[in-house]
């Protein structure tokens, strides 16, 4: 009996280590950013699960009347995650097919979660069968589409914002 204790207690440590790893690793999800990446080596339990450089995010979409209201009228801008795919190209200020390196479906709330090896990319959604990309940013000289950076031992924290609202 004393046998079946201890290994029964070795079993629900490793489940707790196993569940507190995904709770760490939701964690740096939640608080890592793309100017800001926690380094997953500060993350105790995760540099075992996570073998690669991490990007995540959510794609939402942002619908309804988002212009800054008075008195008692009430906005009614929304912003919510919806299921679609994410699309991760080389580097590019446009999307091209040719360029795809990785794409990944979301789930419902638009979630996302990739490995990839470190290197610059631009990341795209679908959105009603088009390619849109969140935001455009300047890396010295040229503009890009979306750019993550994805250095080693790191979790990228990336956000897109379909914007359909009325401004």
């Amino acid at each position: 009996m004393k046998l079946y204790s201890s290994i029964l207690g070795i079993l629900v440590v490793l489940a707790g280590q196993a569940l507190n790893d995904q709770f760490l690793v939701k964690q740096a999800y939640q608080y890592g950013y793309n100017d800001n990446p926690l380094p997953i080596a500060t993350l105790a339990g995760v540099r075992s699960t996570l073998q690669s450089p991490v990007i995540t995010g959510k794609v939402s979409i942002r619908t309804g009347n988002c212009m800054p209201t008075i008195g008692n009228f009430k906005s009614s801008c929304k912003i919510s995650g919806f299921a679609t795919t994410v699309y991760i190209s080389k580097l590019t200020s446009i999307y091209r097919e040719e360029l795809l390196i990785k794409q990944v479906a979301t789930n419902k709330n638009g979630e996302f979660y990739i490995d990839l090896p470190e290197g610059q990319y631009s990341i795209f959604t679908d959105y009603n069968g088009h390619k849109y990309s969140g935001f455009m940013n300047q890396i010295g000289a040229n503009v890009y589409c979306s750019p993550a950076i994805i250095k080693s031992n790191q979790i990228t924290k990336m956000n897109i914002t379909v914007n359909q609202a009325i401004w």
